[in-house]
């Protein structure tokens, strides 16, 4: 009787065992069709006319055909960066994220000899890094599909310059 019960408690504890493993697929798996055709997709810097102001790029993603009901673009990474999707006001096929690459303004740091002082600063955050590995020229598209967050690679990413704007340091072609 004992031998039974010690057989099924360690027939019971592999299955659990080999069970946990069977969940540790790769959420983020990309998918190989794109949920919509995608335009050409580029990235402009902004203009710098002040050296203090914030400096960010645009990654802009226009969509060739009506996006389907049931899915949703979420965010996007690029560049070692992420960012939330949005659409403009006037076009619906039209999506883009802003990045920001220098904030407008950094904050003070309290440099005292008294420790009470100096314990007002805020530890620098920790870089944010993007569970992918993707070259200069590529990004991720994060959508919602029958509620399911699902990723699609968007290859030959170009930079383009923003029409009409001086030439900046950070705006060369």
């Amino acid at each position: 009787m004992m031998k039974i019960i010690i057989t099924t408690i360690c027939s019971m504890s592999m299955f659990v065992f080999l069970s946990s493993f069977s969940q540790c697929t790769d959420e983020r798996s990309l998918q190989d069709d794109a949920p919509v055709t995608f335009g050409d997709v580029y990235y402009q810097y902004r203009a710098q006319a002040v050296r203090d102001l914030e400096t960010s790029f645009t990654l802009v993603i226009p969509l060739k055909n009506d996006l389907p009901s049931s899915i949703t673009l979420d965010s996007v990474y690029f560049k070692g960066k992420s960012a939330k999707l949005q659409t403009t006001v006037n076009k619906d096929n039209f999506y883009f994220a802003k990045f920001i690459t220098k904030p407008a303004y950094s904050e003070d740091i309290i440099l005292s000899s008294d420790l009470a002082e100096e314990h007002q600063n805020k530890p620098p955050k920790p870089p944010i890094r993007i569970p992918f590995e993707l070259k200069s020229n590529e990004c991720i598209i994060s959508y919602i599909q029958d509620g399911k967050t699902r990723y699609y690679k968007i290859k030959g990413i170009v930079q383009k310059r923003q029409n009409g704007v001086p030439m900046s340091p950070n705006n060369k072609p």
